[in-house]
């Protein structure tokens, strides 16, 4: 952190796995919903914590960075599993159809985490199909 940081207040956070978690579905909730709001504050209350680190985060950085910062945090294979699957999740039951500047976000943490297309493919499949059952 550099002085003018130091000196404007900002702190250096150090997120947690869990903050990482938070940090990726707010930067999708963002694109989706325009803005943050209560409901996602409430989803994730139990570990309040977090919630702040990544609020904090969030706030101080570009959509961009924040993809760079939960990307270096999460570094096992099945976690990134787990995110991309959770982002695609929100992205099928906020959304229904994936907009384009959903997509390129998804693209992006995708790319960033190196994850094969087949298991995009069966995970979309999968969450489509259990999407059109909740909405039936």
């Amino acid at each position: 952190m550099g002085l003018l940081d130091k000196l404007l207040g900002k702190k250096e956070i150090v997120l947690t796995k869990q903050g990482a978690y938070i940090l990726s579905a707010m930067t999708l909730y963002d694109c989706i919903l325009e803005e943050i709001n209560e409901d996602f504050d409430t989803s994730y209350n139990d570990d309040i914590d977090a919630l702040d680190d990544a609020h904090e985060v969030f706030y101080q950085n570009s959509i961009d960075e924040c993809i760079d910062i939960v990307t270096n945090i999460i570094q096992d294979d099945e976690d990134k599993k787990i995110v991309i699957t959770e982002l695609l999740d929100s992205a099928i039951y906020l959304d229904c159809i994936i907009e384009d500047d959903v997509k390129d976000l998804l693209e992006k943490y995708i790319e960033a985490f190196n994850i094969d297309s087949s298991y995009v493919e069966t995970a979309i499949n999968i969450l489509s199909i259990r999407a059109k059952e909740f909405i039936d």
